[in-house]
C-alpha cells in the first residue's frame, strides 16, 4: 500500500498489518453496493494509516502496529458485523422452517471444519525447515493474498454461523446452544489469529531467503516459532469445533430434532479420542489418529444431521413456543 511508504516504515511486519486490516474489511463488506463498500474500506484504510503514522512518529516498533491492528479487528468484529446488518436494512419476513436453516448451517460447517483444520500444514521439524521456508518464499503474492483472504472469510463465516445457530436453537436449549455457539465463534477467532500468524510467517520466509549469516539464523528460529504457534492455534480451533459439534449432537438428540441413534456417532468419536489421548500420554504417537478420528466422526454427524433437518423439517419434537419460523 502506498500509505506504508508515506508513513515511513516499509518493514514486512507493517505490510502484514495493513493486509490483515484490508482483508478483514473486504470480508465483511463483500456483496454491498459499490459506493457503500468503497466508502467503508476507504474509512478503515484512513484510520489504519493514522494509527501507523502515530506509532512511527512515537518511534515504537512495527510489532506494536501489528498488535494494535489485530487487537482492533478482534475487539471490533461484533461492531463491524452489526454495521453490516444495519447497512443492509430490514429484511423481508421469510417463513422458513428453522430445521432447514439449522440443517443448512450444519452442512456448511462440514466445509468450515475442513478448511479450519487445514489452515497450516507446515513441517515444523528442525530438519528440512530451511527448504520449507524457501518453498514458501517462492510462492507468488497472489497465492499468499488469496489464501489470507480465504482464511479470513472462513473465520468470519464461523462467527456468523455461531450467531445463526444460537439464534435458531436458543429456544430449544439456551445453555447448550450458547455453549455450542461460543465454541464455534471461538474457533472463528482462532482461525483469524492463525491466518494473521501465517501472514507474518510468510514475511519471515521472504526475509530469510534474502538474509545471510547470523541474521538468517535468527530469522529461521523466529519463523519456526511462528509456524509452531500457527499449528497450535489451528489445533485449538479444531478442538473448539469438535466440542461444539458434540454439544450440538446432545442438544439435537435430546430435543428430538434428529434420530436419537445419531448421538452414538459423537459418543464413539469421544471414546476414540479419549483412548488415543491416554495412549499418547503413555508414550504412543497418536496425534494424527486423534485428528483423523475426530474429523471423520464429526463430519459424518454433521452430514447426516444436516441432511435430516434439511429434508425432514417439522418432524422433530416442537419447542415450547410452537410454530416458530427461522430467525433470519
Amino acid at each position: 500500500m502506498s500509505s506504508i511508504a508515506t508513513g515511513g516504515d516499509t518493514s514486512g511486519i507493517a505490510i502484514v498489518a495493513y493486509r490483515v486490516a484490508r482483508y478483514w474489511t473486504a470480508a465483511y463488506t463483500l456483496g454491498l453496493a459499490a459506493q457503500v463498500r468503497d466508502a467503508r474500506r476507504a474509512e478503515i484504510a484512513s484510520d489504519v494509516w493514522e494509527q501507523h503514522r502515530d506509532i512511527v512518529t512515537e518511534g515504537r516498533p512495527a510489532w506494536r502496529f501489528l498488535g494494535s491492528v489485530f487487537s482492533r479487528i478482534v475487539r471490533g468484529a461484533p461492531a463491524d458485523l452489526l454495521w453490516r446488518v444495519n447497512v443492509e436494512g430490514p429484511k423481508m419476513n421469510i417463513k422458513i422452517p428453522f430445521e432447514r436453516v439449522v440443517g443448512g448451517l450444519l452442512l456448511a460447517m462440514v466445509v468450515l471444519l475442513m478448511i479450519t483444520t487445514s489452515i497450516s500444514g507446515y513441517d515444523t521439524g528442525r530438519e528440512g525447515f530451511d527448504s520449507e521456508l524457501r518453498r514458501l518464499a517462492g510462492l507468488g503474492n497472489a497465492a499468499h493474498n488469496g489464501n489470507a483472504f480465504f482464511r479470513a472469510l472462513t473465520g468470519v463465516a464461523l462467527i456468523a454461523a455461531a450467531a445463526l445457530l444460537y439464534t435458531n436453537l436458543k429456544d430449544r436449549s439456551p445453555m447448550l446452544s450458547a455453549m455450542a455457539a461460543f465454541g464455534i465463534a471461538g474457533a472463528g477467532v482462532l482461525a483469524l489469529i492463525a491466518g494473521a500468524l501465517q501472514l507474518v510467517f510468510v514475511e519471515l520466509a521472504k526475509e530469510y531467503v534474502t538474509s545471510s549469516g547470523a541474521h538468517q539464523e535468527q530469522v529461521l528460529v523466529t519463523a519456526r516459532g511462528f509456524a509452531v504457534a500457527t499449528d497450535n492455534t489451528v489445533g485449538a480451533a479444531f478442538i473448539a469445533l469438535v466440542l461444539s459439534i458434540y454439544t450440538m449432537a446432545i442438544l439435537a438428540g435430546r430435543e428430538g430434532l434428529v434420530p436419537r441413534w445419531l448421538i452414538g456417532i459423537p459418543v464413539m468419536s469421544a471414546a476414540i479420542i479419549g483412548g488415543s489421548l491416554i495412549a499418547q500420554a503413555a508414550g504412543a504417537n497418536l496425534q494424527w489418529w486423534i485428528l483423523i478420528s475426530g474429523m471423520f466422526m464429526s463430519t459424518i454427524w454433521l452430514l447426516i444431521a444436516g441432511l435430516w433437518l434439511l429434508f425432514t423439517p417439522g418432524e422433530g419434537r416442537a419447542p415450547a413456543s410452537t410454530g416458530r419460523a427461522a430467525a433470519m
